[in-house]
């Protein structure tokens, strides 16, 4: 009795399974992605249906892209492969009817010219990671180059300080000390000339005999002579 209850189960799946079977050209399917290749099916199940791009190797119910939800049951679509699928992946197109989902069908597996990507998760990844990096590099960049940059600028400054006050400290004492040397010796030479001019003032009594006949003039004394040889 099991047994037959089996056999009619799996008969059940297959007439299921057979709902909207795809239209195979012969020799398959040919997907690349740079021209998009028309899917073509017999519309067998009433209302829309689901297009799912599945790895042939692991499908489930919640797994694969979903290339068209809710799609008019039409028999016909439009399919372009994006260039990140996985190189040499084998792939397969799934059709649900959206009004009972054990009606399904797949298109035989495939291979997408073109195709560029890694595993699964890989190429998304790897993009994060590479911008991670650069960010990483430009902000340390900008913390390092300013910060080794200002001290640098600091220290000739300290010194162009330095050497401006020397030079002010050595201009204003040598100019002041010889000003000041030479004050003293015109002072040391006005000392000596008042010197000079006051020693005659300063002697004693003038002599009555010698200091009168130095100091008469030439003319003076000629007419004393005179007078004195007439008497």
């Amino acid at each position: 009795m099991r047994s037959v209850l089996y056999l009619l189960f799996t008969a059940v799946a297959a007439v299921a399974a057979l709902e909207n079977p795809f239209l195979v050209p012969p020799g398959g399917y040919q997907f690349n992605t740079r021209e998009p290749t028309v899917l073509n099916w017999q519309p067998t199940t009433p209302g829309t249906v689901t297009l799912k791009l599945q790895m042939s190797s692991d499908i489930t119910p919640h797994s694969g892209l979903v290339l068209a939800a809710h799609l008019e049951n039409t028999g016909t679509f439009t399919f372009l492969p994006p260039p990140d699928l996985m190189q040499n992946g084998l792939y397969t197109v799934q059709i649900i009817d959206d009004n009972d989902p054990s009606k399904y069908n797949f298109t035989p597996s495939f291979m997408v010219d073109g195709a560029t990507g890694g595993p699964t998760t890989g190429p998304t990844t790897s993009r994060t990671s590479m911008t991670t990096s650069e960010a990483t590099t430009t902000s340390g960049e900008s913390t390092t180059s300013p910060s080794s940059t200002r001290p640098s600028t600091v220290s000739p400054t300290t010194t162009d300080s330095s050497d401006t006050t020397m030079s002010t400290v050595t201009s204003s004492s040598t100019p002041t000390t010889t000003d000041s040397t030479t004050t003293s010796e015109s002072t040391a030479v006005s000392s000596t000339r008042s010197s000079s001019t006051g020693m005659p003032t300063s002697s004693g009594a003038p002599d009555p005999n010698g200091a009168v006949s130095l100091a008469l003039p030439g003319g003076l004394l000629s007419i004393v002579l005179s007078l004195m040889a007439l008497l």
